[in-house]
């Protein structure tokens, strides 16, 4: 059992940012292949909770944001970028992957065996998630790795993201306010 004299405050901040390059080249061959491959994986949860108790207070904050205050909130920022080029006298091959494989999560909750009596005061229960995520694959600068006959390139980027926030009050707990 928690009381608290004033207001309660249960807050968990989480900001991440994450960037990744990959760059290859082969030149002066007869036969140039080059590769690169930028992976940026990254899996961050942000949770704030009420648990199983009894808590009396006057109000009552739960809240999973990505920063403090909430009113200049962080953004998460992921950037992969990838390039590549070949170039044989004969024969070049390149190939580029970017690629973001991101899973985001802000939780705030009540467990649905809480009970919570929050007097006058205004209470809050929320959660924010906000990202920008960007990919880039290309070819290296044609003057360095020009070829003979046959060039073949490929580029990907792919921004695979899983991203929520959930904010709640879960089925069975007692919120009085």
């Amino acid at each position: 059992n928690i009381t608290a004299g004033g207001r309660l405050t249960v807050m968990a901040i989480n900001g991440t940012d994450g960037s990744v390059t990959a760059d290859a080249s082969a030149t002066e061959s007869q036969i140039s292949i080059a590769a690169a491959a930028a992976v940026n994986a990254i899996t961050s949860t942000n949770v704030a909770s009420l648990g199983a108790a009894s808590y009396t207070a006057n109000g009552v904050t739960v809240s999973a944001l990505k920063a403090d205050p909430a009113e200049t909130p962080h953004v998460d920022t992921f950037a992969t970028s990838a390039q590549s080029g070949a170039g044989g006298s004969k024969v070049g091959i390149a190939g580029a992957l970017a690629l973001n494989l991101i899973e985001s999560s802000s939780v705030a909750s009540v467990s649905g065996s809480a009970v919570v009596n929050a007097g006058s005061g205004a209470s809050t229960v929320s959660a924010d998630q906000q990202m920008m995520a960007t990919a880039s694959a290309t070819p290296v600068d044609e003057s360095d790795t020009q070829g003979g006959k046959v060039g073949i390139g490929a580029s990907v980027a792919l921004n695979l993201i899983t991203t929520d926030a959930t904010a709640e009050i879960k089925d069975g707990a007692v919120f009085d306010n």
